[in-house]
């Protein structure tokens, strides 16, 4: 992972702290370190799932537990690693690239070039108003904007 995305990511957990919202607006799980075996979840180091306003990025615990949505899917080919407006999050294990799937994981709806892209841009980016309804609305948006993090 790049070291500005890691200093993002703590920039974000220490606002969190200190933001009074905080139960409402997000949450960020202190890092794992046991990712070995996961080499596209480098995230993981950093934080340990969480919940970024509308997206939702599976702990390594709950990991496991997700996968029943992929089920129409090649699972040693693909991993759900969270969700996007109850919207499956992707990954595809060889590639390392992203996708949101529609609700049925019959179709992708956007491509995310890897998972250090998407974070980087869309959850503690920019972009996050691009695939969240009214995002620039949006609390955790809101958020990020406030203690100048986008």
């Amino acid at each position: 992972m790049n070291s500005n995305l890691k200093f993002i990511i703590k920039s974000v957990k220490k606002s969190l702290e200190i933001e009074p919202n905080n139960m409402i607006i997000g949450d960020l799980n202190e890092g794992w370190n046991e990712v070995n075996n996961f080499i596209h979840l480098s995230y993981l180091s950093e934080f340990n799932g969480g919940r970024c306003g509308s997206i939702d990025l599976w702990s390594m615990n709950k990991l496991s537990g997700n996968q029943y949505r992929l089920s129409a899917l090649n699972q040693n080919e693909w991993l759900e690693i969270g969700q996007v407006l109850y919207e499956p999050l992707v990954l595809n294990k060889t590639s390392g690239e992203v996708y949101l799937m529609d609700e049925d994981v019959e179709k992708k709806k956007a491509s995310f070039k890897d998972i250090e892209y998407f974070l980087s841009n869309y959850v503690f980016g920019q972009r996050y108003k691009e695939i969240i309804p009214e995002g620039e609305k949006d609390e955790w948006y809101i958020f990020l904007e406030k203690f100048n993090l986008i």
